[in-house]
Order: structure tokens, then sequence, then C-alpha cells
């Protein structure tokens, strides 16, 4: 039979695995809760970007069909030189407006693989 002082230390030796398996479970509750929030946070991104997207494609019809107005305005000599420049800067901003879009939407897809758990 064992001491009672050995019956105290495999006592204290339970109760300390025990909690260390109550946080471990806490800490892999946790863990999930923050993917399932990355995952909406990054399909939550994904929309709006898409919706900014086809709002900012229409934009780039408007900027370009403008410009390619301005421009034959400008070869017909009807309109200076300084117009034309605007409406191709115009063209231009709205053009790199598209690109940072989608280059923000990518991140964005970049970000899901990750809270899905792929490797990048």
């Amino acid at each position: 039979s064992l001491p009672i002082t050995g019956y105290a230390l495999i006592g204290a030796n339970v109760r300390r695995v025990k909690a260390a398996r109550e946080e471990s479970i806490a800490n892999y509750r946790q863990a999930v809760l923050t993917a399932v929030k990355d995952v909406e946070t990054s399909l939550a991104q994904i929309h709006y970007r898409a919706e900014q997207a086809a709002a900012q494609n229409e934009a780039l019809k408007s900027s370009t069909a403008a410009a390619d107005l301005i421009r034959t305005q400008y070869e017909s000599g009807t309109i200076g030189q300084l117009d034309l420049l605007v409406s191709e800067r115009t063209r231009l901003q709205v053009e790199r407006q598209s690109a940072q879009l989608s280059a923000q939407r990518l991140i964005a897809t970049v970000r899901l693989i990750k809270a899905l758990g792929g490797q990048w």
C-alpha cells in the first residue's frame, strides 16, 4: 500500500493533468473561433471587393468611352489638348483604382485560403 503522501501526489498529478486538458480544450476552441472569424471576415471582404469591382468596371467603361469621344473631338479640332489630357488622366486614375481593387480582392482571397488552413 502507498503512504498517504503517495496518494496526495497522485491526486495532485491527476488534477494537474485535468487542468492541462481543460486548458488545451479552451485553446482549441479559441483557435476554432478565431479561424471561423477570419473566414467570415475574408468572405465579407471578397464579396465587398467584388461589388466595388463591378461598380469600378462601369466607371472604367464610362471613362474610357468619354476619353475616346474626347480624343475624336480633339482629332477633329473641336477641343484643345488640355481637355484631351484631362480626360486621359481621369481614365488612367480609374484604371489605377481598378488595379488596386483587384489587388485587394487577391489579398482577401489569400487571407481566406490561409484562414481555411491552406499554406501560402
